[in-house]
């Protein structure tokens, strides 16, 4: 049996780790922007549902269509 000496043994190269790796790093960094876009994206989407539904009971209020009381289309022209 052969022992091997802890000081000889092969050591994998710290450079040669994907960490630490330059493009390894640049996309990391690519997708933690694309994370942070995604969820801004979310939030505003959100917000924006919030506000549509705090415009949408007014509009029940009598107005079935929902288009704050402006006339149907083709309401001006006489029928035929």
């Amino acid at each position: 049996m052969t022992k091997t000496n802890p000081s000889k043994r092969v050591m994998r190269n710290r450079r040669t780790l994907p960490s630490r790796q330059r493009t390894y790093r640049q996309l990391y960094v690519r997708v933690d922007r694309l994370e942070d876009a995604i969820s801004h994206f979310y939030k505003v989407i959100n917000e924006l549902r919030r506000d549509v539904l705090k415009l949408k009971p007014s509009a029940k209020d009598g107005d079935p269509s929902g288009s704050g009381g402006a006339p149907a289309k083709g309401a001006d022209r006489p029928a035929a």
